[in-house]
């Protein structure tokens, strides 16, 4: 019997995918971070917050919105023979992905990459699934503002997400950065949005 080797066609995945390892795929969007109650995880036209104020004993919960872009394939295809068409096994819903943790790490301080030197990246655990083909997600967590504003006054964070897909591979989501800037007694985060939209407000308590 003809035994016939076939590639995943998820797309976005290299030739590093042979070694179950994908950095920085660039179909898993980090398309900004906003408030998990102003979130749509469907939408890609939303205001994304740019810059946030805040006092370092501030509590501020945020959402991460993610896009995945990646696609799974048709399990038949045909072998250019007269035999017809052959079921390929293919990984249960392959476009899928988990999110395994956000990442959030110093980028800059006081416009500087080195004052971000011996500064240990913060890692928040989840367990979420974001479906493929453009499924999005908003994906709530938490900074710990007393440790990043240990890191300075002024400063720049990167973000961005850990995952797995159904089989073995593993990857990093793009990334999105933030601007926080730390002052004693601010009170409640200020927070600016991009590309010229209304300031985003965090969603008041019904």
């Amino acid at each position: 019997m003809k035994k016939i080797l076939s590639f995943l066609a998820i797309a976005g995945i290299t030739a590093s995918a042979l070694t179950g390892c994908v950095d920085d795929n660039q179909y898993v969007v980090a398309m900004g971070v906003t408030f998990s109650g102003s979130c749509d995880q469907s939408s890609t036209d939303q205001a994304y917050i740019s810059s946030m104020t805040c006092d370092p004993s501030n509590t501020e919960g945020a959402a991460l919105h993610i896009i995945n872009h990646i696609t799974g394939q048709v399990g038949w295809t045909s072998d250019s023979s007269s035999n017809g068409t052959t079921y390929e096994p293919q990984i249960p819903n392959a476009g899928n992905i988990f999110i395994e943790s956000i990442v959030i790490k110093c980028d800059r301080v006081d416009g500087e990459t080195s004052g971000c030197d011996g500064t240990d990246p913060i890692v928040i655990d989840m367990n979420m699934a974001v479906g493929g083909s453009g499924g999005g997600a908003c994906i709530g967590f938490t900074p710990d503002m007393s440790i990043i504003s240990s890191w300075g006054g002024d400063l720049v964070i990167d973000i961005y997400a850990k995952y797995h897909d159904a089989s073995l591979i593993k990857g990093k989501s793009s990334h999105t950065k933030l601007n926080l800037k730390f002052a004693k007694d601010a009170g409640v985060c200020f927070h600016n949005a991009e590309n010229d939209k209304q300031p985003v407000d965090p969603p008041t308590e019904p």
